[in-house]
């Protein structure tokens, strides 16, 4: 096993330019062609089903569908021919690097596409199916790997791998797509390599099976565990340093919540790595162990090769081609995890809540001041809620109930609109919360918004019922330039209808206490973006979630605040959840996307 991984190691670095040249090349074309290509047609498979939006409860539906299971069909093909076209490269390129002859990549292209569609063409399907399915196997081996920081979510553990039948059938395809891919895990090297048809080339692999299999699937669980124990540990680096980061710059305060915001943006990084090695180092290793059972003359000459390489692809242009591809997809990455930590956007790579503080950060910080919104952005909120009321002289102010007495000094618990703006001023809206906040003042709306502004979403909750109340408020949001960054919320559709009179381009978010009847009825106001229900009501009805969520439409929750609560609305399905505490909110939502060892692991380093 040793000497064969050794071999392994030279078949590699015999070509090694022109094998990452051929992989850096050949994954930008898949990033710019290939999968934009398969993502375009799922999403036609969406708008054939019927469905604007697949949820959970829709899923077994849409699989059924004929459109759907054509065009998955479709989808398979196309990429089974985009793996195997990189399984004829590589068994080309391991067999130059087998007889130390080296190749560059115009020749390897040429000679690559020129057998391509005559292995096709004389296999048919087989040839792309045998791909695919080593493709599937090796990626499966890394699924209880690094790729294990993707947790199973929550409904399927509870209700599908509850089933035994499931389990059972589950164990089952495993079992055999691993004997599939043992039993021909030469086939690749014998139809490219090898100008035999078909039922020669399957004796050919017969006879090189005989004998080796238990060495096969011995090697094979090796190599994967060491390529395993390999990601790991850069996983955990790529972590420790983002841990330090975090420190310096946010403080210990945020900093688990945080971590766990980034386990699986940073998974997506290492994987992308992974990709670059996984399916060409196993490649290898298969090759070496087809090599070392195959006499000279079972297979096609070399063709040879121009002595002159083709410009472009030359050493001198494929160092900082390649140098340039690594640096932009590190770029990139590097960018992602930036705003996954500060939370100022970036690319979305799963479906995760946005977590929004309720009242600002009000489970630390008197609410609706100046002090819990800079806490709730310290915290990485998503977004921040606040109460908005008019004074008396028509100045809207942060502040939840109709009286001052509860949060702040005011000994005569007085009307806020009956109020002007400067009496509002002179009260202490922090020292009843504590003497860390005292002389803490009510703040208006314009200074939250601009408190805001850059670091969050704001979400406006209009306390005031009066059509004097939309129009102010929108004619701040449209003042400040932050159409484009505001939830404006209230109980009253009335009032939502007005906001899109005025501004149809302000998102509105309809607060529901209590509701009965059909969730069809709520769902087809047009005036109305998302809906936002109180917990017990989604918890008790989850199916509203999926109802709303399928019709193109947001729904968050309020108030959710216990671990237990908050896991529930989590694995319901929501778009946001308004909290009290952003920072346990976050660490819930976030540790459903990572691997319990690594989040423990995470929670055992960092937590306070």
């Amino acid at each position: 096993m040793r000497n064969r991984f050794k071999e392994t190691y030279l078949l590699i670095r015999n070509n090694f330019k022109t094998l990452v040249a051929f992989e850096a090349i050949y994954r930008i074309i898949g990033v710019l062609l290939i999968f934009p290509v398969l993502g375009g047609l799922f999403f036609l498979s969406i708008r054939l089903s019927g469905y604007r939006y697949i949820t959970n409860a829709l899923m077994i539906d849409y699989l059924q569908r004929p459109t759907t299971i054509l065009i998955l069909f479709v989808m398979l093909f196309i990429l089974g021919v985009y793996v195997a076209f990189e399984m004829v490269v590589l068994s080309l390129l391991f067999r130059f690097s087998r007889s130390e002859r080296n190749v560059t990549l115009r020749e390897l292209m040429r000679i690559a596409l020129r057998k391509l569609p005559r292995k096709v063409k004389r296999f048919h399907i087989l040839f792309v199916l045998l791909a695919l399915v080593f493709f599937i196997t090796v990626n499966l081996a890394h699924v209880s790997g690094i790729a294990s920081t993707l947790a199973i979510p929550q409904f399927i553990t509870d209700n599908i791998f509850a089933e035994t039948l499931f389990i059972v059938v589950s164990v089952s395809l495993s079992l055999a797509l691993f004997i599939v891919f043992v039993e021909n895990i030469f086939s690749m090297n014998v139809f490219t390599l090898e100008n035999k048809p078909l039922k020669k080339a399957y004796r050919r692999v017969r006879s090189l099976l005989k004998g080796n299999r238990g060495g096969i699937i011995v090697d094979f669980i090796v190599l994967n565990v060491l390529l395993n124990l390999i990601f790991y540990a850069i996983y955990l680096l790529i972590m420790l340093l983002i841990a330090g980061f975090i420190f310096i710059t946010r403080g210990q305060t945020v900093l688990l919540g945080a971590l766990l915001t980034v386990l699986y943006t940073v998974y997506v990084g290492v994987a992308l790595v992974a990709s670059f090695i996984l399916l060409p180092v196993n490649y290898a290793w298969m090759s070496e162990w087809y090599h070392e059972k195959t006499p000279e003359n079972e297979m096609d000459t070399l063709p040879e090769t121009e002595a002159k390489p083709f410009k472009f692809l030359s050493s001198r242009f494929i160092k900082p081609a390649v140098a340039l591809g690594l640096a932009i997809a590190l770029i990139l990455n590097g960018t992602t995890v930036y705003a996954a930590v500060q939370r100022r956007g970036g690319l979305d790579y799963f479906n995760a809540p946005d977590i929004v503080a309720h009242r600002g950060s009000s489970l630390r910080a008197p609410e609706n001041t100046m002090a819990a919104i800079e806490l709730a952005i310290e915290e990485n909120s998503d977004a921040v809620e606040f109460d908005v009321l008019l004074t008396s002289d028509n100045v809207p102010v942060l502040m939840h109930d109709t009286r001052t007495g509860r949060t702040t000094d005011d000994p005569l618990n007085r009307r806020v609109a009956d109020m002007t703006y400067e009496e509002i001023r002179e009260l202490d809206a922090g020292s009843w919360f504590s003497d860390e906040f005292e002389g803490e003042p009510i703040p208006t709306l314009e200074e939250a918004l601009n408190a805001i502004n850059g670091h969050a979403k704001a979400y406006i909750d209009l306390k005031d019922y009066s059509r004097e109340m939309v129009e102010i408020t929108v004619e701040t949001v449209e003042r400040l330039d932050m159409v484009d960054d505001v939830k404006i919320l209230t109980f009253s559709s009335d009032q939502l209808k007005q906001v899109k009179e005025l501004n149809e381009d302000i998102e509105t978010l309809y607060l529901v206490i209590s509701f009965y009847g059909s969730i069809n009825a709520l769902i087809d106001i047009d005036h109305v973006d998302a809906y936002g229900f109180n917990k017990y009501i989604l918890m008790e009805n989850p199916r509203y979630a999926d109802a709303i969520r399928s019709a193109g439409k947001d729904v968050y929750v309020w108030t959710v605040n216990s671990q237990t609560n908050l896991r529930n609305i989590r694995d319901i399905g929501v778009d946001g959840i308004i909290t009290d505490d952003p920072i346990l909110a976050r660490e819930v939502v976030y540790d459903k996307y990572a691997n319990p060892r690594f989040s423990n692991l995470m929670r055992m380093l960092f937590s306070e």
